[in-house]
């Protein structure tokens, strides 16, 4: 007890020291307790904002997957090859994986779309999407070895055009079976010097001519010239554009591509030409579908394997080798009033080929997605 201080002041006295002690310690616990929740709320808070962001991240690495093969598919084409889409926050990559060969021009292909998506934090998400697409060739009516609206003009008698089918069944399966006109012009339209039709000499009786126009029949003048483009069903309009098939190459934007080191074994290539009065020689020998928005030269011993469509008039000098089908003249539907004829002046040798013109139309035709087949690669 401290001196001259009364008994119970001393009590209270330490009565209040001993609650300010607890208050102190209430407090301190409970400002621990508000530091936890504060902080707790900020992890869960900080938690759900990753999550927030993970999943929108990997939406939109979703929806640029989706867009990258809508794009892929919209080319019209499917190949090994991979193909690259860029946007804002990444890139897609698309490519096709070969299934099975449905018939010597149509396979089912599994295409494949991987997106790469990137935040503005550096960190992303990447998504992947499957479908399944059959390419079959274009139904195109390639109906002759050549079809001329704008008329032929053959000088001297060299040279062959054939629409007995060159092709084998050694070639694909349909070889040898298309005999169809050799040379389509409208009435009136040929014009030829010099000795047609005529055999050679080891021939056997009733063998077909070995130069001039052979096939069923070797000239076909029934048409007039709208009516002979319009019965092929090539859509011209929509073929020069773009937008009924992507081209592989396309010779302005870049040269002439090389068969030898460019254009892979076994691919049959779509080529646009979109500059007038284009020359072609030998060393351009290839195969696939040749698309030429105007004239075209042949000259010297060219050889090529599938089609040639041309917007204007071809002019033939030398020896060129064709397995295919030509159509020339077809910026006559284009409403252009008159076109050219073909000029023939060399020692020509084009034959009609089924299976080259199938693959070539291969190359051409759409791209048919199959139903109930897109699903995401996890």
């Amino acid at each position: 007890m401290t001196a001259g201080v009364p008994v119970e002041v001393q009590q209270r006295l330490r009565q209040a020291k001993e609650e300010n002690g607890f208050a102190l310690a209430v407090t301190l616990l409970a400002l621990l307790a508000l530091t936890a929740i504060s902080t707790a709320g900020f992890l869960l808070s900080h938690t759900d904002l990753r999550v927030s962001q993970n999943h929108r991240s990997s939406v939109d690495a979703f929806y640029m997957a989706d867009a990258g093969l809508a794009n892929y598919l919209a080319r019209g084409n499917v190949s090994t090859d991979t193909q690259v889409y860029h946007f804002p926050s990444g890139s897609t990559y698309v490519w096709g994986e070969p299934l099975v060969d449905v018939n010597d021009a149509s396979a089912l292909w599994r295409v494949l779309s991987r997106s790469a998506y990137t935040r503005l934090d550096g960190l992303g998400a990447s998504r992947m999407l499957s479908r399944t697409v059959l390419e079959a060739p274009a139904p195109f009516n390639l109906y002759a070895a050549v079809i001329a609206p704008g008329g032929l003009n053959k000088n001297g008698a060299a040279g062959l055009v054939s629409g007995f089918d060159a092709a084998t069944p050694a070639d694909c399966s349909i070889g040898g079976t298309q005999n169809v006109a050799g040379l389509v012009v409208p009435p009136g339209g040929l014009s030829a010097r010099g000795l047609l039709n005529a055999r050679s000499p080891s021939s056997p009786p009733g063998a077909p001519p070995t130069r001039g126009f052979a096939g069923n029949p070797g000239v076909d003048s029934s048409q007039v010239a709208m009516a002979m483009l319009q019965a092929t069903k090539i859509p011209w309009q929509s073929l020069i554009t773009g937008n009924y098939v992507g081209f592989d190459y396309v010779v302005s934007q870049t040269g002439y591509p090389s068969f030898r080191t460019q254009v892979p074994q076994g691919d049959w290539p779509v080529i646009l030409v979109d500059q007038p009065g284009y020359r072609m020689n030998p060393t351009m020998s290839g195969r696939g579908t040749l698309i030429v928005l105007n004239d075209l030269a042949l000259s010297g011993n060219l050889q090529w394997d599938g089609i040639i469509l041309v917007g204007d008039d071809v002019t033939s000098n030398g020896r060129q080798t064709v397995r295919g089908a030509v159509v020339a003249g077809l910026n006559l539907m284009l409403n252009q009033s008159t076109v050219k004829p073909v000029q023939a002046n060399g020692n020509w040798d084009f034959q009609y080929h089924s299976c080259n013109i199938r693959l070539a139309l291969g190359g051409l035709g759409p791209v048919v997605e199959e139903p109930g087949t897109w699903s995401e690669v996890m």
